[in-house]
């Protein structure tokens, strides 16, 4: 994979009013409720690592990638500005961290970030990831914007095996026996979605100084180290912002998923591994 150095942004914190501080000591976070460890470091692609349920590591990697216009390559957010240091919050008063919010700016635009967990009772199974990335054109001309979500899990701590689908254009749905993960954007509807195997390149295509657009592949792809991607293509005017929501949910036992029904918000995920 190709790694760009990362834009000099220095202009651009005058002209919005900001500081970008250098590279704050608590870029790595730890998100803990109930039966749920989720780890992430924000100054490295490798982004959101960890979702630990009950034990078990379902996460090896999720990340974020941006653009701006139709020529050159994407940007991942650890190669953008980090302004300030992550903002930790404990939303439930039980005395842990169990979300974190991360600002960042660059080629043109403010990317704020926010990751908050919900885990299971313990030996449930269960787990939710709700996020909300929210874009700012921070210039005074419009922007073509194309940003990327890229997620690697590997169901029970395992790459190979799983089964992965895209439904409706905004959910992804993987699984590997008893466990299953359901992505779903709630707000603003990709542009583009790609199901995918590790070893097809999805991630080197989101690396390299080529743009990418992604291929609107569903699946399903059955017994492989399954990735997904989704894409959003957006004009953003001056001063104007997107807001994309998600929620990410793993269910211990496929059969749930009938539960919820074929146009609900569903959404989990996670993974360890590719060393």
């Amino acid at each position: 994979m190709v790694r760009r150095a990362t834009t000099s942004l220095t202009w651009l914190a005058a002209a919005v009013g900001l500081v970008v501080l250098a590279a704050p000591a608590m870029a790595g976070v730890i998100l803990t409720d109930a039966n749920t460890v989720a780890e992430f470091d924000f100054e490295s692609f490798r982004g959101m690592y960890t979702w630990e349920v009950d034990g078990v590591d379902h996460m090896f990697q999720q990340w974020f990638w941006v653009r701006v216009g139709d020529v050159g390559g994407e940007q991942s957010f650890d190669e953008l500005a980090m302004v300030g240091s992550p903002v930790l919050e404990d939303t439930n008063a039980d005395q842990v961290i169990d979300a974190v919010t991360v600002n960042y700016v660059g080629v043109g635009l403010l990317f704020e970030v926010r990751f908050s967990v919900v885990g299971g009772a313990p030996g449930s199974g269960g787990s939710i990831v709700f996020e909300t990335i929210t874009i700012t054109n921070a210039l005074a001309e419009s922007l073509d914007v194309r940003f990327f979500q890229y997620t690697d899990l590997d169901l029970n701590g395992s790459e190979d095996g799983d089964t992965i689908e895209i439904l409706g254009g905004n959910t992804a749905v993987q699984s590997k026996g008893a466990f299953l993960v359901a992505e779903t954007v709630v707000t603003r509807q990709p542009s583009h979605y790609q199901a995918d195997d590790y070893w097809g390149g999805l991630v080197d295509d989101l690396g390299d100084d080529q743009p990418t657009t992604l291929n609107d592949f569903a699946g399903p792809i059955v017994g492989v180290d399954a990735v997904w991607a989704f894409e959003w293509d957006e004009t953003i005017g001056p001063g104007d912002s997107v807001v994309i929501s998600k929620n990410k949910n793993i269910i211990p036992e496929p059969a749930t998923l009938a539960l919820m029904g074929g146009g609900l918000a569903i959404a989990l995920a996670t993974k360890k591994r590719k060393r």
